[in-house]
Formats: C-alpha cells, sequence, structure tokens
C-alpha cells in the first residue's frame, strides 16, 4: 500500500509541475506584443520662446534684438504648418506615425500630407524632425527631450529663420537682408492631441 500511495504521490506531483509550466509557458505569450511607440498621434505646438538672445542688423543700421524669452508660438507654428490647407486654419496638427514618417493634419477633417520623418536618438533625449517648409527641408533636432503621455519639449540649438517671419514682432525685421536666415536657439513645447 506504502509503494502505491507513494506512485501516487509522484504521479500527482509530476502532473502539478506539468500543469504549472503548461500555465506559465500560456502566461508568457501575453508578453510577446511589440511595444507602442508613446510619441506616435497627433501633437500640435503649444509652446516656443527665444532661448538666446537673438541680434540682427537691419538695411537702416538698427540693431535689433528678440530677448530670451520671446514668445513667437503662433510665428513658429504658422510656419511649421503652412504646407497643408485646412477648412479651419486653427485645426492643424503634426502626426507622428508608424514608419518613423511625420503627417501634416487636418484635425477637424480626414485630410493630411506627407512631411517627413523623425526619429529618436537611442537613450529617448533627442528627437530629430526632418520636414519640409516652404517647399525647404529643415531638420529640428530637440535636445534635452523631456516627454509624458500628454507634452513634450526641448531645446532646439540652431533653426535657421528667414527675418521676414519676425515682421510681426518688429515690423523693421522687414529690412534685414543680410544673414538671409537668423539662426536662433528655441525652447520647443508640443501637446498631444
Amino acid at each position: 500500500m506504502k509503494n502505491f500511495l507513494k506512485g501516487r504521490t509522484i504521479q500527482l506531483l509530476t502532473g502539478m509541475l506539468i500543469a504549472t509550466m503548461t500555465f506559465i509557458s500560456a502566461c508568457g505569450d501575453d508578453d510577446d506584443e511589440p511595444a507602442v511607440e508613446p510619441l506616435l498621434g497627433r501633437w500640435v505646438i503649444s509652446s516656443v520662446t527665444v532661448a538666446e538672445e537673438v541680434e540682427a542688423t537691419n538695411t537702416l543700421g538698427e540693431t535689433l534684438l528678440l530677448s530670451t524669452g520671446t514668445d513667437i508660438t503662433a510665428i513658429i507654428s504658422g510656419a511649421f504648418l503652412a504646407n497643408i490647407d485646412c477648412a479651419n486654419q486653427t485645426a492643424k496638427a503634426i502626426e507622428l506615425a508608424e514608419g518613423n514618417d511625420i503627417l501634416y493634419a487636418c484635425t477637424e477633417e480626414d485630410k493630411s500630407l506627407e512631411a517627413g520623418s523623425w526619429s529618436l536618438n537611442s537613450d529617448r533625449s533627442g528627437l530629430d524632425l526632418r520636414i519640409t517648409i516652404d517647399d525647404q527641408p529643415a531638420s529640428l533636432n530637440l535636445v534635452n527631450l523631456q516627454e509624458t503621455s500628454t507634452s513634450m519639449s526641448g531645446l532646439v540649438n540652431s533653426v535657421p529663420l528667414p527675418p521676414g517671419l519676425l515682421v510681426p514682432i518688429d515690423s523693421a525685421f522687414g529690412l534685414v537682408t543680410e544673414p538671409a536666415a537668423i539662426r536662433m536657439a528655441l525652447n520647443m513645447s508640443f501637446r498631444r492631441l
């Protein structure tokens, strides 16, 4: 009788071990799904400020200054999204899509336009946006990238802006002819839609 019980105990333990291993391996199958990139989706430019003072001289010899912290959100957002024509011009966004594509999108319409590509560096501290603005290629490299589920921000160290874009801040920028583009550092923030 002891051998019978001992044999039954071994069979029972073997059955429990097989059942446990089957359960564990079945649970592991759920973890094989690839992770979804958290930056995928639509974004609007929520804030752009001058990161370092900018100086330019116009044709009248006047020195023009853009102080650190100057808000140029509307100017940059307008230039950034000028390539797509939406029924509501304030309903525009940038979409970071699968395959590292960037799309310009109308948020109130089913309309989008290819804009370029994006990539993250390996430690997620930098985001490179390679886009087309007014038929010209542009690259915005956000460094010191900060990201949450609803926002991202970073510093763009060198952005070439045509002086004419800055006319809404000071009309005298319309008289700046050299250089053809003013290089500036910008703090940029985006908000998820």
